[in-house]
């Protein structure tokens, strides 16, 4: 998930079990980060571990060529340290073994062995240019050699444990016809995480090009399901099968603004953002805008004579500052309707659509954006409580929907959510048919009602 300054970086382990919930420290004396991991099998997640792992000065952009910064300037702003700017769980055997954590330094991956509770390995992606068989063959990005960027990670939904790692090499193209293009290759690293052992790199699989012309924001992103990953490069996503490594196909983003790149600012851009794949790997979210934006696509790729997108959504908030932070996508029980879930962190608000997909042999694109059936969000007279994370419940996808909240100061990253022994959650029915236009939510834990009185506290 890309967490805004003012929000958690959230984990769900694919088995529902455990939630992971880290801050940015940005105090100067601060020696160690902290994730905290919760139960996620009760309404109430019980604090069940800590872990702590060292930070370093900030070197966020020191191997970054201009146009590509790992953090928009109010996250610059908010990381005087070497916190994380991603957090995923990996799993083996529907088990979570490990929790990563992608660095603000642009090229580390930090695994914490969650059975034995510390941080066990690191990955330098860097190293893995050092090979003797490397300096051997001949390779078209031996001029990038020292200057790859991590820039998304993603783990495997399978049951095989694999770590996959998306690196960009930037191109130094001094016949470029503009000194304002920005692009370079990318590669998908693979990763093998094995109980009591470092990682082991499997395979490099090329992925292609990314060119921003005009020195434009780069806009990366990964999405995976069971038989394949997907890579967004720009306003491109490509398709990539998990088994063979082999590029299937390609996916053209719809061009309304999905890149900007005359109007973003030098420092306004980030390096990825959010994309979701269902299970199966038919369908596809991705936001439509280089900055995360507010408005999203969802598209349908069945096989190589089948790709085209659904229909578009539109969040009802159209602050620039509303960006979705993350996604997460379900195939109802019916399979000729999807259910999408998009959290904008920095408004605390979540956004829940169902999108038919009875139209998908049609191979036409739906002009018209849909609305949200339900705008999720709690009391604005509430100053204490606010939405931080909602997801679709793994063990139940097509039927629940689950939702994280801070009971400290809201929208602060330094508040009581992921700090105390019980992180505040609640279930919503996703048919539910009072599950319609603007519900409040967090009902339950406020402390004051619809007109902002204070609740009288039951003894």
């Amino acid at each position: 998930m890309v967490a805004s300054s003012s929000s958690p970086l959230v984990a769900y382990s694919t088995d529902g079990s455990l939630i992971g919930i880290h801050h940015s420290d940005s105090s100067s004396n601060s020696k160690n980060g902290l994730i905290r991991c919760y139960d996620g099998n009760i309404s109430n997640g019980s604090l069940k571990f800590t872990l702590r792992f060292p930070l370093h000065s900030n070197q966020n952009n020191s191997n970054l060529p201009d146009g590509l910064p790992s953090l928009s300037s109010s996250d610059k702003a908010n990381n005087n340290n070497n916190s994380l700017r991603k957090l995923i769980f990996a799993s083996s055997n529907n088990k979570p073994t490990y929790l990563c954590g992608m660095t603000n330094n642009n090229n580390t991956i930090l695994l914490f062995n969650i059975e034995r509770g510390v941080l066990s390995s690191t990955i330098n992606i860097s190293s893995a240019n050092n090979s003797n068989k490397k300096k051997k063959r001949k390779s078209s990005l031996s001029t990038s050699a020292g200057n790859e960027i991590l820039v998304d990670v993603i783990a495997s939904s399978s049951d095989d444990n694999s770590l996959y790692a998306l690196v960009y090499f930037p191109t130094n193209d001094t016949d470029s016809s503009s000194s304002n293009n920005v692009g370079g290759k990318c590669r998908l690293y693979q990763y093998t995480l094995t109980d009591n052992e470092e990682p082991t790199l499997v395979k490099k699989i090329k992925v292609g090009s990314v060119n921003s012309e005009g020195g434009g924001k780069l806009v990366f992103g990964l999405g995976i399901s069971k038989s394949n990953i997907v890579v967004r490069l720009n306003n491109q996503l490509r398709v990539v099968d998990l088994g063979s490594g082999d590029k299937l196909c390609k996916l053209e983003l719809p061009s309304n603004g999905v890149i900007n790149n005359g109007e973003e600012s030098e420092d306004g851009g980030t390096s990825f953002v959010p994309l979701a794949v269902t299970n199966d790997g038919r369908y596809i979210v991705a936001s439509s805008s280089g900055g995360g934006g507010n408005q999203a696509v969802v598209l349908s790729y069945a096989n190589q004579d089948a790709k085209h997108s659904l229909t578009s959504l539109a969040m009802l908030s159209t602050k620039e500052e509303a960006s979705i932070s993350n996604f997460d996508i379900t195939q109802l029980k019916n399979d000729d309707e999807l259910a999408i879930v998009a959290f904008q962190s920095k408004i605390g608000t979540s956004s829940l659509f169902n999108i038919s997909t009875s139209n998908d042999d049609d191979n036409t694109d739906s002009s018209t954006p849909t609305l949200p059936k339900a705008t999720l969000q709690t009391n604005e007279l509430d100053k204490h409580l606010s939405l931080i994370g909602s997801t679709f419940n793994p063990r139940k996808p097509t039927n629940s929907l689950t939702l994280l909240f801070n009971m400290g100061k809201k929208h602060v990253g330094a508040g009581s959510a992921g700090t105390g022994t019980n992180l505040p959650m609640e279930s919503l029915t996703v048919n539910d048919s009072k599950l319609e236009g603007n519900v409040l939510v967090g009902t339950s834990l406020s402390t004051v009602d619809e007109k902002g009185y204070k609740k009288m506290e039951v003894k």
